[in-house]
């Protein structure tokens, strides 16, 4: 998801064309959803291990 650059954020979009997030209020959203999406990943992982 990110580039070299800490104030550069790359993404690929849906008609799979590479977006350049530069903006520093849509680099902290970006990735506050991608930290929200990790913890939503987990938590499902977790409970899937405890219905088996």
């Amino acid at each position: 998801m990110t580039s070299g650059d800490p104030k550069l954020i790359t993404l690929r979009s849906r008609n799979n064309k590479v977006v350049e997030i530069t903006d520093a209020r849509d680099r902290a959203f970006i990735k506050q959803a991608d930290e929200l999406i990790v913890k939503i990943d987990k938590l499902l992982e977790s409970k899937r291990k405890k219905s088996r």
